[in-house]
């Protein structure tokens, strides 16, 4: 990441910096920039490790349902039935002719596969929970037209299904969470509707909002489930801005973010 703020955005692959700098960032932190990080499910659970190992790199973490869990028989038994949801999840849509070559037929064919894929999400009961500008994003966005046609999920479900089986990282998490420095802000953003994951694991997170007490507060969605970012952006964005707001006084425009 750049020393310094730019109002440009910055390049998909960023320039590293030199190793001093690197290491001068682990001991002190940055020196003209404050790092607030999000993370949402396996993603939380990732930055918190992080943040874990790396303290002076971090400001403030906004954790949305983080994974961070302690074992318990009936926690892995629903992530056992996640992977082999996640497994037979639908991850293609065959184009219905293979034979076009000019660039508007294939135009018009992923057109009409990307319709096909968004129909299939809106009769799914979990995708059809989304915000409706959100699912028209991931059918833009979060899917791919391959060599034949065929319209297809950028991450296979097989991918997914191996972080979701993999417990190691956010076990981890969960022993080392309580050490986290206390300097480091953390506002937990967590789901309140009524449903079977929602109430089947109210006491598990509890226990992650409070795994580290000092210097932490969260927010309850009774609009949501598991995925806040997907079913309630604009009440998510609204909290995560209060937030900035509160803590930064970004209204001034002498934010270092």
């Amino acid at each position: 990441m750049p020393e310094e703020i730019e109002k440009s955005s910055l390049p998909i692959q960023l320039r590293r910096v030199p190793a001093s700098i690197g290491e001068s960032r682990q001991k002190s932190g940055f020196s003209s920039r404050t790092l607030v990080v999000a993370g949402h499910s396996f993603g939380g659970c990732s930055v918190t490790l992080a943040a874990l190992h790396l303290p002076a790199l971090f400001s403030s973490m906004i954790l949305i349902d983080a994974m961070i869990d302690t074992y318990q028989e009936f926690v892995w038994e629903h992530t056992q039935y996640l992977v082999g949801a996640t497994l037979i999840r639908r991850d293609q849509w065959p184009s219905g002719d293979h034979t076009s070559t000019t660039l508007l037929r294939r135009s018009t064919t992923d057109y009409n596969c990307r319709e096909d894929a968004l129909c299939s999400f809106k009769s799914s009961p979990m995708f059809s929970a989304w915000h409706p500008d959100v699912l028209r994003l991931y059918v833009d966005f979060g899917l791919y037209e391959d060599e034949s046609g065929c319209v297809r999920l950028k991450t296979p479900p097989i991918h997914e299904a191996l972080v979701l089986a993999n417990p190691l990282a956010s076990r981890e998490t969960w022993e080392l969470m309580e050490r986290l420095d206390g300097n480091i802000e953390v506002l937990w953003i967590l789901p309140g509707k009524e449903s079977p994951d929602v109430t089947m694991l109210v006491e598990v997170r509890k226990q992650r909002a409070w795994r580290r007490p000092a210097n932490s507060s969260n927010v309850i969605f009774k609009s949501s489930s598991h995925l806040i970012p997907q079913e309630s952006p604009e009440e998510l964005a609204q909290v995560m801005a209060d937030f900035l707001h509160r803590k930064y006084d970004i209204s001034l425009g002498k934010s270092k973010l």
